[in-house]
């Protein structure tokens, strides 16, 4: 699928990873052909600048991909600019649901800590605890107190 996604000139595409394969379970065509074919479920990764047109840039991506996919389910094998098999069954393409939150699951390198963190997209995605201004939600100290977060215990002021 990776030469597939390169002819079609996706955007920033940077790779495939296959996350699933299974058989493909149709009792017509085990019995009619004696093929009995593959599903396979996979992510492409997309290497995008972290700015503040990141989601026009992610949507006018998504949108390629979909055009491939749509252009990759008639493909029959040996066609030009077609993977060497056939694609007999109908494919989705779908978005991260919470994009911002697997964002910070990569940054974050406590996971016990991720829970804290909220992601905010102002001129580029970041991660943010309660103890940042710009939080959704953020923890004010008084007295001169400095707001730090724990793990297991979250956001303290001291």
């Amino acid at each position: 699928m990776t030469s597939y996604y390169k002819k079609a000139n996706i955007k920033n595409f940077e790779g495939v990873i296959v996350t699933k394969v299974s058989p493909a379970v149709s009792f017509v065509r085990r019995y009619r052909s004696g093929s009995n074919g593959v599903n396979v479920t996979h992510d492409i990764v997309l290497l995008l600048k972290n700015n503040a047109d990141f989601e026009t840039q992610y949507g006018n991506i998504v949108n390629e991909i979909e055009e491939a996919v749509v252009k990759l389910t008639s493909c029959r094998k040996g066609d030009a600019d077609c993977p060497g098999f056939d694609i007999s069954n109908k494919t989705d393409v779908s978005k991260p649901e919470d994009f911002g939150q697997n964002i910070c699951a990569g940054i974050i390198p406590d996971p016990s800590l991720l829970e804290f963190y909220e992601a905010l997209n102002a001129s580029g995605w970041s991660c943010v605890t309660m103890c940042d201004k710009n939080h959704t939600n953020p923890k004010n100290c008084l007295n001169k107190g400095v707001c730090n977060v724990y793990s297991g215990i979250g956001p303290i002021c001291e």
